[in-house]
């Protein structure tokens, strides 16, 4: 009974991952990041990062805001699927809005 309680979390656990994965942005700066979370919100970048592309498989209804200033504020555009973005870029922030249940 035990094992299998663990095996259904472990299940739901990594479903709930695959799922949440459609909302992420990726950046390259340094280093390459992916940027979201179950649900969206608001994640700062590194310096000198740039936007290179939103999720290859986004959900229907999600939105991407980068912004200049750190916290989300100076809106520089939106976008919404799987835009490819301006490569000279540099953003501050991003914010995610995904549908609801992602």
């Amino acid at each position: 009974m035990k094992l299998q309680s663990i095996v259904t979390f472990m299940t739901a656990s990594l479903a709930s991952v695959i799922y949440t994965q459609a909302c992420f942005v990726f950046t390259k700066g340094s280093y390459v990041h992916t940027l979201g979370a179950p649900g969206g919100g608001c994640f700062g970048t590194d310096p000198g990062d740039i936007i290179t592309e939103s999720s290859t498989d986004p959900p229907k209804g999600v939105l991407y805001t980068f912004y200049s200033d750190f916290n989300c504020q100076g809106a520089l555009f939106s976008g919404t699927g799987s835009n490819k973005f301006d490569p000279g870029l540099k953003i501050s922030s991003v914010r995610i809005t995904c549908p609801d249940g992602t």
